[in-house]
């Protein structure tokens, strides 16, 4: 037989001992509750984070949610195109915005255990309701003339040399057939024609002249006919080509990472291993548990590369905190800024704050390049050679917002701007007399701004932030309240 003895106590002792051994249990559990816990937060959060065929997360990556952003275009309109040509400085009039509904919704073609492969479509819907009260698609514009700054383009990389003979007769045979095919600076059009596309005459006729052309030792590149800044829905999407991301499941801080584009892990535009590097997201999702001054990389396939954005400061949406994150001067430096980006450079390197994305379209060698809206963090020479641009942070700067537990982008503002650059050319009548040696020429900008919905904000507030703050509060009291019995019962026992 076994004998068991309990304890008796009574009066002061025995609260004494249960004191003691009530602050102990709750010390104890309270911190060994902390990581266990914390581990089931995590798990739960990851579970629900990951993209799953059906799940919340896929169908609010995949625009299942039905959730439909407003993009705003704004359009430069010249206003002085006959005085331009007589060497003044080009005065251009914003106007905008031109909003647009863009239904998003991407078109999988093949997944497999941890990755999707998919294609993203857009559709662009005019709002009256969102764009400016006298916006119109059909408003008459001046914009510059993507044909004319091809063959200014051309003629100035061309092998002839400006002071030989052979260059007169270039210089002849060029302006000839400017005047025959009407091949001036502007166009005029109409907004809508300039978005979605109009067909030029000069680049329908090109063929016709290309023999012309070969005997000047200058090569057409191969440019559409049909001229087109935007595209909508499937065209869109074959344009952007298809791209494999991540779904978080082998490594929850690799979601939504980019890992092919167009099948292949790299790209091809650039002239390094580094420049066509394939970084970061699309910018809507990011690891959980963001680190506050971790940088932030998102893949632009319209700009052909990744940018980085770095953290700026700590702010908040509808009670929930965020890290903000903007770009910074030496992203867009010359190489005299930012040496790295001399991988950057294409046919040659140009200045800060401008990227020579016509260099790896379709359209090879077409002077297109993308810039921050208003040359906004750009070399001081490319706004002042243009009457009309303010560049500013808060109406022209990029910003990617989120919310530190999730990874997910509360709220974002994502700007580009399209130019045209422009070079005088001293034996060609449309651009003997221009005002500068070189002119980046703004065409437009989009402004696409986008952040959380307050049911969505909520939700995320309850089932998060607000949460994962109990379940802290809960073990720190835990443990507090087991302190102070411990206190307690030392107290009495002492005394």
């Amino acid at each position: 037989m076994c004998n068991i003895k309990f304890i008796k106590c009574r009066g002061k002792d025995c609260f004494v001992y249960v004191t003691a051994i009530l602050g102990l249990l709750l010390t104890t559990s309270g911190f060994f509750s902390i990581k266990i816990l914390d581990d089931i937060f995590k798990k739960n959060l990851y579970k629900n984070l990951i993209l799953v065929n059906g799940n919340a997360a896929y169908k609010s990556w995949a625009g299942i949610d039905g959730l439909s952003p407003v993009m705003h275009f704004y359009i430069f309109n010249y206003t002085n195109v006959d005085d331009i040509l007589h060497g003044a400085k080009p005065k251009i009039q914003q106007l905008g915005p031109y909003s647009y509904r863009n239904q998003r919704l991407k078109s999988v073609l093949s997944s497999d255990e941890y990755t999707f492969t998919y294609l993203q479509n857009y559709s662009y819907v005019f709002e009256k309701e969102t764009s400016c009260k006298e916006c119109n698609e059909n408003d008459i514009i001046y914009t510059p003339s993507l044909a004319a700054a091809v063959m200014l383009s051309l003629v100035k990389k061309s092998s002839i040399k400006p002071d030989s003979i052979l260059y007169d007769l270039f210089a002849i045979t060029a302006n000839e057939i400017f005047s025959l095919e009407d091949v001036t600076l502007f166009k005029k059009i109409t907004v809508q024609q300039l978005l979605w596309g109009y067909t030029d005459k000069f680049l329908s006729d090109v063929e016709k002249i290309a023999a012309i052309l070969k005997l000047l030792k200058i090569k057409m590149p191969k440019i559409s006919p049909f001229v087109m800044m935007q595209r909508n829905s499937s065209e869109e999407a074959m344009y952007i080509g298809n791209l494999t991301v991540a779904n978080g499941k082998s490594d929850i801080a690799n979601i939504l990472q980019i890992l092919k584009w167009r099948g292949k892990s790299s790209g091809t535009c650039w002239r390094s291993i580094y420049g066509n590097m394939l970084n970061g997201t699309d910018g809507t999702r990011y690891k959980p548990f963001f680190e506050r001054n971790q940088r932030l990389y998102m893949f632009m396939p319209d700009a052909f590369r990744s940018i980085y954005l770095n953290y700026e400061k700590d702010m908040e949406l509808n009670g929930i905190q965020l890290y903000s994150h903007t770009t910074s001067f030496d992203l867009l430096g010359n190489v005299s800024i930012s040496p790295w980006n001399q991988d950057f450079c294409t046919d040659q390197c140009y200045e800060t704050g401008v990227l020579h994305v016509g260099g790896c379209a379709e359209s090879l060698s077409a002077p297109i390049f993308m810039s921050w809206p208003h040359f906004y963090q750009g070399d001081e020479t490319l706004y002042k050679n243009v009457d009309g641009l303010s560049p500013n942070k808060e109406k022209h700067g990029i910003f990617i917002n989120v919310e530190p537990i999730t990874g997910i982008t509360m709220q974002a503002k994502i700007r580009l701007q399209i130019n045209f650059l422009v070079e005088k050319i001293p034996l060609l009548h449309i651009a003997k007399d221009l005002a500068a040696q070189r002119t980046y020429m703004p065409v437009f900008f989009f402004d696409e701004t986008g952040e959380i919905d307050d049911e969505n904000a909520n939700m995320l507030r309850e089932k998060v932030i607000l949460l994962r703050k109990y379940l802290k509060l809960s073990t720190v009291v835990a443990v507090g309240v087991g302190l102070i019995l411990l206190v307690i019962s030392q107290i009495l026992f002492i005394f």
